[in-house]
């Protein structure tokens, strides 16, 4: 059983996003990938191609932000001649979307679920270009680390889900040692909160949302955010796989 709280449709540099919390309310590790629909009058208006954005791999227990962005598809005419990976393609959509829907699907897991990388030294400092979050990631654990992720969850004043952004520390990280990290996050002048999606409005493996599971709220396992403008509190949510190198 997964729960999903405080999901919400936001838009960013005109671009369409829900953005909420998730958690494994249940006994076994799940792999998680999330889909969306926006809405106009109740009516579809543009799905996701790839619904596995920021793929979660979360322990029991465990809660962590997620962000599904709605994007077009770049056609192969388009491309033929050059290709930019980081080209945003808009979506064509018949009319601006006033809501949207939120599907979660999991599948219990045994594999990437290395646990032993903790952040020290986390600094939050507010910049002229949005938030800038930096630290250092230490391996505490007797196993390589490598594709370190780091995944911020932004609570708005309100105490509410409001951005949710993915980063990476740049290097493996051996047994004992550590590596420097830098995540960039928007202003929260940057984002616009489009709607607050209703509990029937989640789908979880193919039923509706459960509503006796309560998700934690911003008070809870979050660092606060003093003096930043528009946001209260952080939540941190780090995976990594382990590198077993053949010689």
């Amino acid at each position: 059983r997964i729960a999903l709280r405080g999901t919400r449709l936001v838009k960013r540099n005109g671009r369409y996003s829900l953005v909420g919390a998730l958690t494994n309310t249940d006994a076994d590790p799940a792999m998680t990938s999330l889909f969306g629909d926006l809405l106009a009058d109740g009516r579809p208006l543009a799905r996701m191609a790839a619904g596995q954005v920021i793929e979660q791999r979360l322990l029991p227990a465990e809660t962590s932000g997620f962000r599904v962005d709605f994007e077009g598809v770049l056609s192969l005419d388009d491309a033929a001649d050059t290709f930019d990976p980081t080209l945003f393609i808009p979506p064509e959509l018949e009319a601006a979307p006033t809501d949207a829907r939120v599907e979660a699907r999991a599948l219990v897991t045994g594999s990437d679920l290395y646990r032993h990388v903790s952040l020290n030294g986390v600094r939050a400092i507010d910049g002229e270009n949005g938030l800038v979050l930096s630290g250092l990631a230490v391996n505490t654990g007797t196993e390589t680390a490598t594709i370190i992720r780091i995944l911020a969850l932004l609570y708005d004043d309100a105490g509410l889900p409001i951005w949710t952004e993915a980063g990476y520390v740049e290097t493996n990280i051996y047994p004992g040692q550590s590596a420097p990290f830098t995540l960039r996050l928007p202003a929260r002048g940057e984002i616009n909160v489009v709607a607050d999606l209703e509990s029937d409005e989640a789908i979880v493996n193919g039923s509706a949302q459960q509503t006796d599971t309560e998700l934690p709220d911003s008070s809870e396992g979050v660092l606060p955010l003093t003096g930043i403008d528009g946001y209260s509190a952080l939540r941190l949510h780090l995976s990594t796989m382990t590198y077993d190198p053949l010689f």
